[in-house]
């Protein structure tokens, strides 16, 4: 007999929330509750001024799937750079070169969907490195990071308009 995943509900303030770089992720869904199916994120990312966000990079074992909730995020998708507000989705398949910000003066919130399950725990292991302080860790524990959760740097963040 298999062991099937059982339902969860989370309210509005539910979950563990993770606090980095001036940004929080709070995990709704995660890989124990899909059987490593999908994990669903929810994320607030600082105004300009603060994380820049992650350098240009693409990964080969998931897909993202980004629905804004608030304010405005930017992505660029391979040579493409776009604005995205809330009510939009944007599906990034495994293998594309991306990288996204948000450039407003205020925070945007999105609902990060990961095919399958797993990178949820990057967020946490990142959380760890960085401590309380507001900087990045060393080029070299960010590169044994990446490499273990199956991500290629390809460039630096999205500069600042």
């Amino acid at each position: 007999m298999s062991s099937r995943p059982k339902a969860v509900v989370l309210g509005p303030q539910d979950g563990k929330t993770i606090a980095v770089l001036g940004n929080t992720v709070t995990p709704k869904v995660v890989s124990a509750d899909t059987a490593g199916a999908w994990s669903l994120l929810e994320v607030t990312y600082a105004p300009v001024g603060g994380f820049p966000g992650p350098p240009l990079h693409r990964h080969d074992g998931y897909d993202e799937t980004f629905y804004i909730l608030d304010g405005d995020v930017t992505f660029r998708l391979g040579e493409r750079t776009l604005t995205q507000s809330a009510g939009a989705c944007v599906f990034i398949p495994r293998g594309q070169p991306h990288t996204f910000a948000n450039h407003a003066e205020q925070p945007a919130r999105f609902l990060l969907l990961l095919t399958p399950a797993g990178f949820e725990q990057y967020f946490e292991e990142l959380a760890a490195l960085v401590g309380q302080a507001e900087e990045m860790p060393s080029q070299e524990q960010v590169a044994a990071l990446v490499e273990k959760y199956g991500f290629e740097v390809l460039g630096p963040p999205l500069p600042a308009p």
